[in-house]
């Protein structure tokens, strides 16, 4: 009996036991996933290139790696067969190819280098690679270093659109060294000319050696939002390239070089649907400071030259650019214009289904409206030429004075007691008790099918009083 006790005591405490360790296992097994999914590690990639007579033997790492897979994009002038991938202890990764999709296998490792080579013709002068290097497809941040080491005879000069670190040249070799930030494959030019570099208002220029560097004078090359400063390759004989990065010219037109770089650059670095290619000519004439799109396009971009001044047009592309690699649409454009601090708007929206007239530029703001203690709910007071408006009807009304329109609000009649105004929205001018007054601007506008008064004139003319702190707009009369 006793031998039954102790039989049936060890068979629980083992099941206990075995509970517990499997509810250990569990535990740790849910951690580990979670902190594999919720992990934002640095993602530190270094890509070096040494240059073999007719290739460029590649060694590209990553580090940092913590998804058990990746997709990966392995551009044409790769050839699969000669990839070969290994992790930091010399076990060969597994990759699979399924027709389109290319998928690294990475299991738990954190470090992976890939090897290859870029077959290169020699006998040239100069050429130019994009999309060179294998990407790997990943949320994390990543920062890159690239090395290019020359003991190729004869040498020359290797430029990139990125942040050149570190030159060396030594007799029988040059090193480069650049690091850039979330960029992939940034385009590479070799040349056989030595070729000297001078940075100038945040764009670095390379021309022939000995050559001064002519500044292209073009101020909205400097103005795209970027992580890397633009580099310009001035070279007599060749041919002219644009990506978002580098440019390399032959003294093209200006204006040429200046509208295909913002092309290319807004191109690559937004999505869009078809019947919104307009917001792309809007922001490009913003980045030119100039008009180049549809009649369309041109309205919308003049309403934003005479409503915006040029630091919030700069504000404004700078928190677009924000949203890089998202789709482009008026609603996107919209809460973009309405973080500038001028308050909320709707322009590019209210615009979109229109084409032939177009909304007014303004913001509301969101600041409670009170007229005599009394809050206004319906009709809010917006912000446009700089200064605030207030909508005509419900201030005036509620101090009392009788508001008419005519001519479809162009003429409006205001009376109270024994005088008389009478105004017209498109003339600087207005008459009181049948006397004229000149105006130096026009007091009132009609805005979205409401007519509404400068503070200016509803201060000068009705003897209102405008009160304001952070939280509210207060009328008193």
């Amino acid at each position: 009996m006793r031998r039954s006790l102790y039989a049936i005591l060890f068979l629980l405490i083992t099941l206990s036991l075995a509970l517990i360790i499997l509810q250990w296992f569990s535990y740790t097994g849910n951690t580990e996933q979670k902190v594999m999914v919720d992990n934002n590690t640095q993602l530190n990639e270094s890509i070096q290139l040494v240059r073999k007579d007719n290739a460029l033997v590649v060694t590209q790492s990553y580090n940092g790696l913590v998804q058990p897979t990746y997709e990966l994009s392995i551009p044409s002038v790769i050839e699969q067969e000669q990839i070969f991938c290994e992790t930091e202890n010399g076990k060969q990764c597994e990759i699979i190819y399924n027709d389109n999709d290319i998928t690294l296998m990475n299991g738990n490792e954190q470090h992976i280098i890939f090897t290859y080579q870029i077959s290169i013709d020699s006998s040239l002068h100069s050429f130019l690679m994009e999309n060179w290097s294998i990407n790997l497809h990943s949320q994390q941040l990543k920062n890159t270093r690239l090395e290019i080491i020359e003991d190729h005879s004869p040498r020359g000069t290797w430029v990139t659109g990125a942040s050149l670190q570190k030159y060396i040249s030594k007799e029988n070799i040059d090193f480069y060294a650049w690091e850039y930030s979330y960029m992939d494959s940034p385009p590479i030019f070799w040349t056989n000319k030595q070729l000297d570099s001078k940075e100038v208002e945040e764009i670095i220029y390379y021309v022939n050696e000995g050559n001064q560097v002519e500044k292209i004078n073009a101020p909205s090359l400097a103005r795209v939002p970027s992580s890397s400063p633009l580099t310009i390759v001035n070279i007599p004989g060749e041919d002219l390239v644009i990506t978002p990065s580098l440019i390399i010219h032959d003294k093209d037109d200006v204006n040429f070089i200046e509208e295909g770089y913002i092309d290319k650059v807004l191109f690559e670095s937004f999505s869009y649907d078809e019947n919104d290619e307009w917001i792309l000519q809007v922001l490009k004439s913003i980045l030119l400071n100039r008009s180049v799109g549809d009649e369309f396009s041109n309205r919308l971009s003049e309403e934003m030259f005479t409503q915006l001044s040029g630091q919030a047009l700069d504000e404004f592309i700078e928190i677009i650019f924000t949203y890089e690699n998202k789709k482009l649409s008026s609603e996107l454009l919209d809460r973009s214009l309405s973080a500038i601090d001028l308050g909320k708007t709707t322009f590019f929206s209210a615009n979109t289904n229109q084409r032939n007239q177009t909304s007014s530029l303004y913001f509301v703001d969101e600041r409670n409206f009170f007229i005599n203690s009394k809050e206004i709910v319906n009709r809010p007071v917006i912000f446009r030429n700089g200064q605030l408006l207030f909508p005509l009807e419900d201030v005036l009304r509620q101090a009392g004075y009788k508001v008419s329109f005519f001519s479809d609000q162009e003429t409006i009649y205001i009376e109270k007691g024994q005088d008389i105004w009478r105004f017209y929205l498109n003339k600087n001018y207005f008459i009181y008790n049948e006397e004229e007054w000149g105006l130096l601007s026009k007091p009132m506008e009609q805005i979205d099918h409401s007519v509404y008064i400068y503070e200016t004139w509803l201060t000068d003319l009705f003897a209102v009083l405008v009160e304001k702190d952070e939280q509210t707009i207060d009328l008193t009369y």
